[in-house]
């Protein structure tokens, strides 16, 4: 059974997994609009998917932690992510893709 400080450690590193993962993701996106080319594309694509289900796996392991020892605790910066998956490719269209790339980074 791991201390209470121990514990802690593991859920800030999680944490800090899954905010690693999630922005790798978003980068990945963000060079697919860039980089257009095949080669380059593809390989794109592949670390993304890669990096998706990492982030999927870290996020699914702290809902499993956060379920065992939920006491009713809103955490105000997971609304974003809340009521649908933001990062989950578009099945069928592409340039919404591209349209949604372009929106962020405007905003950068």
């Amino acid at each position: 059974m791991p201390t209470n400080n121990e514990f802690n450690r593991l859920l800030q590193e999680l944490n800090l997994e899954k905010f690693g993962s999630h922005n790798s993701v978003e980068h990945l996106d963000l060079a697919l609009f860039r980089f257009t080319d095949t080669e380059r594309s593809t390989l794109l694509k592949q670390m993304r998917d890669v990096s998706y289900q990492d982030y999927q796996q870290v996020k699914e392991m702290l809902m499993e932690i956060n379920a065992r020892f939920d006491h009713q605790y809103v955490d105000s910066h997971a609304h974003h992510d809340e009521d649908h998956d933001h990062l989950v490719k578009p099945v069928s269209d592409s340039s919404q893709t591209i349209n949604t790339i372009k929106k962020k980074r405007d905003l950068l």
